[in-house]
Formats: structure tokens, sequence, C-alpha cells
């Protein structure tokens, strides 16, 4: 069985690394002690020197090419892997479903607005094919992190198994607070947002939130943008917050290595979620572990996983900033609250650890075999 993770720096590959000691061990439990391999990158030769009967890709679509046709290389990739391994079993974990509903958003977007207008209206058809059939189609199996995200893949692929990501556990807490945030006073609430800064993660959603805001709380972005058109959207929040008088309190880390993602998360005061779409985010299963409330809009997948734990979350209406103020400033004002929140998490990180995980994705594997 061989795990192929196809960047080297990033969600999917952070994912990876955490999860993929748990897979193993269970793996090797069934008596596999030696036919489990990590491989990072996507060459085919590589892959089929390797000779595994279980090919199970850590699919993202920014990671095989931009998700817009002729960039997307996947489904392509797919099938030259069966022509040199016709005998094994491909599967994936779709870190993301574009499901029915999905339209490009116009707002905000300048130049691109005429080619988003024409994807919408006019290749909507043909995209959602590449992306679902042509996609999970040619595929074995399809692991998907939400019920929501089930129905689409189940209309392509027989086998689909509803996985939830997993919670990590945070080690190698540093207190050293002024390297983290230079650019914090202590004695501020700290309002934390993890990962790539995107328009879908709705980092000015949150810039808005803490213009309204009676407490001077600090948004701290930790992260980076990953692509051209999220540096436009990194500027565009900066304007905002210039425009709202809030830019002396929004703080951007710049890329979070690995080892200092505990600190990160123990050192704000509330995690925030304030994403406009989501597959399974790693940063909110960050936030559940962290021991800090977390506040997150309420899109299907985070009431899923408010659903599986009631409690561990705190939800606000979707790109709703004054809902987002009014939830912060509530919990800033509540630590009685933040303890029950903190303490459903907990519950909700014990059901969902990497062990836990693990089992389910070896009984997928069982099946296959």
């Amino acid at each position: 069985m061989l795990w192929v993770v196809p960047e080297t720096v990033g969600g999917i590959s952070s994912y990876s690394k955490l999860l993929w000691p748990a897979v193993r061990a269970k793996w090797k439990e069934l008596g596999n002690a030696t036919s489990a391999e990590l491989y990072v990158g996507v060459s085919i030769n590589d892959i089929r020197r390797l000779t595994p009967d279980i090919v199970h890709i850590q699919h993202e679509f920014g990671v095989f090419g931009r998700k817009v046709p002729p960039m997307y290389s996947f489904p392509k990739w797919v099938r030259k892997l069966r022509r040199e391994l016709p005998e094994a079993q491909i599967v994936a974990t779709a870190h993301r479903v574009i499901g029915p509903e999905f339209r490009y958003p116009l707002k905000g977007h300048g130049w691109q607005l005429p080619l988003r207008w024409t994807a919408n209206n006019v290749m909507m058809p043909y995209l959602r094919r590449v992306w679902n059939e042509e996609t999970w189609g040619g595929l074995d199996g399809v692991i998907v992190h939400s019920r929501t995200q089930a129905d689409t893949v189940k209309e392509v692929c027989e086998r689909v198994h509803v996985i939830p990501h997993f919670v990590p556990e945070l080690t190698g807490v540093s207190n050293d607070f002024s390297r983290l945030f230079p650019a914090v006073k202590e004695e501020r609430p700290i309002m934390l947002l993890f990962g790539f800064i995107s328009h879908s993660k709705g980092h000015d959603i949150a810039v808005k939130a803490i213009a309204r805001m009676k407490r001077e709380a600090v948004l701290v972005f930790a992260g980076t943008p990953r692509t051209k058109s999220d540096e436009a959207f990194l500027e565009h929040c900066f304007r905002l917050a210039t425009k709202m008088d809030v830019r002396q309190r929004v703080i951007t880390t710049g890329y979070v290595q690995d080892a200092q993602i505990a600190s990160i998360y123990r050192n704000a005061t509330i995690v925030i979620a304030p994403f406009r779409e989501s597959s399974g985010s790693g940063s909110l299963a960050f936030g559940l572990a962290s021991g800090k409330p977390v506040l997150a809009s309420d899109i299907s997948l985070n009431r899923e996983i408010f659903d599986r734990e009631p409690g561990c979350l705190a939800l606000f209406e979707s790109d709703n900033p004054d809902k987002h103020a009014e939830e912060a400033s509530r919990l800033l004002d509540d630590p009685s609250t933040c303890e029950n929140i903190v303490a459903a998490a907990k519950r909700y990180a014990e059901s969902n650890s990497p062990s836990r995980i693990a089992e389910r994705h070896v009984a997928f594997y069982s099946e296959l075999v």
C-alpha cells in the first residue's frame, strides 16, 4: 500500500505527515509489516518501480496543476498510472469536492469578472464533468471528509467512505510570544485565522468583523498567499483594513513551519474560521486540538462537525461580518462559554484522533483487497 503525496510543503503535506504514522501502524497490525510506504511526488515511473497493490493519492486540485482544464492534469495522470499498474487498486482522499452548487464568485474580482461570468453561465457543465466524473470516476474508491460531499462523488464512483479529518496532537509549544507575534501587545486578545490566505477562507470577513467590535482585538493571519490572485486578495484585505481604520491590528506571520503550529495556536485567545467554503480544513482541526475556543461560519461542513459533537464550535452566520463580530465579542467576554466549547472540542478530538481515523482507513483498504 503506497500513499502518494503530491506536494512537499502545504496543507496536504502536513496532513499526510501527521496521519501517515498512525495509518502505517494500523496496517502493520494486520501483518503487513513492510508493505506500506509514503511517496512524496507524482512520478509514475517511481510509483511503478514500487509495485504497490493499493495506490492512495492525497488529492487536491491545486497540486495537480490549476483546476481549470487544460492545466488540470489529474485525470490524464491517473489514466497513465492505470496503464503502468493495471492490477493495482487506485484510490484517493478528496481534500476538496466541487459540488453542484459551486459558482465562481464575481464580487471583488475586477478584470476576471467576464471570465468568471462565462465560466458560470457557459462552461460549468463541462467543468463539473472534469471536476467530478473525470476526477473521481476513474478511481476504485474515494475518501471524503464530510457526508455533504459524499453524494456528489457517489454519482461517479461506487465505493465512497466518509472519514472525517483527524484532529492532531499539538506538541512542542513555545512561550516566546514576541518572536511569534512581534507586533502584538500581549494585553490585547488575539483572533487567529490559520492557513493559506484566500477568498474562500474569508479573511476579508474577519477584517470587517474586528472593525465592528468594541474591544480592540488583534487579527492574526497565520499564513501566506499561495497564488497571484491570493496575493491580490491579501492586498484587498489590507486596503479594507486601512479604510476601516484597523490596519495596525491586522498582522500576517508569513508561512508557518510545522514546528511553529502548536505555538501559534496556543498564543491565540480565540481561533476563527470564517470560511465561505471548505472541504475539510486542517486549520479547523488544529483549532479543535488547541485548547482554545473556535468560532466558525455555519457552512455545511462546519455544522456537520458541530453535529458530531454538539458545542465543540461556536457558529455564526456565514459571510456576515456583523454576526461574526457579535459572536467573537461574546466569546471574549464569556470565559465559561469558552470553557464549555473547549471541553466539547476535546471530546471531538478524542473521537477523531489520528489512531481512530487510521483504523477507518485500514478498514477501507481491507475492502479493496
